[in-house]
């Protein structure tokens, strides 16, 4: 059994994890005074581009889900992005240019 500790805030019901104890021994050794969660697994997160997935826990249905928070792009993600940038620029004036 896998348990997920967290940290109960008034008002929310999806919470950020605090601790995961991947075994009954390394959880019966914790000292922790939050909440917890038993679950047979983690749930494989979702493949979002230019998305981090931040596990959490719903206090309400006991349940770990993930929050999709925008990640910082690569330099190749940048250099591609402003290439086609680029290539939209020249081809617009291009376009202008020739058409006189």
């Amino acid at each position: 059994m896998i348990y997920v500790l967290y940290t109960q805030e008034t008002g929310k019901t999806v919470v950020d994890t605090d601790r995961i104890a991947y075994n009954d021994d390394v959880f019966a050794e914790m000292t922790y005074d939050g909440d917890f969660i038993k679950v047979r697994s983690i749930p494989t997160p979702d493949d979002i581009p230019q998305k981090n997935a931040v596990l959490k826990v719903d206090t309400q249905a006991k349940t770990l889900v993930y929050e999709y928070v925008d990640r910082p792009m690569t330099q190749d993600e940048k250099i591609a992005l402003l290439e086609a940038k680029l290539k939209a620029t020249q081809d617009a004036l291009d376009a202008i240019l020739l058409a006189q």
